[in-house]
């Protein structure tokens, strides 16, 4: 059962290895792998998306978006369940530029790419 506007879309994408994974959101290879391969499984973790499917312009809003249903008890389950997952990955992301002294984002983050940087404190492409 699809969940999410993203397993709709992307359920079917190929597993990418974690090497491929770190290749794809870090091209220039400048960010540390671990912690990289780290948020990409807090990522895959808090929405029940395979970590090897997750692309840096995957947007949040599809990840979490329930899938539409006529079931009106599952859609309210859901958005319940989205608020809950996009505050814990909110939380991690004030922790860390707390503790690495970044600064924490005014606008809204909308792609994995863009949340990588701002964990990272560099420049997203898309901006």
């Amino acid at each position: 059962m699809k969940h999410t506007l993203w397993d709709q879309k992307y359920s079917g994408r190929d597993e990418l290895s974690r090497e491929a994974l770190h290749a794809l959101f870090d091209p220039s290879g400048s960010l540390d792998r671990s912690e990289l391969l780290g948020v990409l499984e807090l990522i895959a973790k808090t929405s029940g998306t395979p970590a090897g499917k997750l692309r840096p312009q995957d947007r949040f809003d599809e990840i979490f978006q329930p899938a539409p249903t006529r079931n009106i008890f599952r859609g309210l389950r859901m958005v319940f369940r989205v608020f809950d997952l996009d505050t814990t990955l909110e939380i991690a992301l004030r922790k860390k530029c707390k503790k690495s002294n970044l600064p924490i984002p005014q606008a809204l983050i909308m792609t994995l790419e863009e949340y990588v940087a701002v964990w990272f404190g560099v420049q997203s492409k898309a901006a």
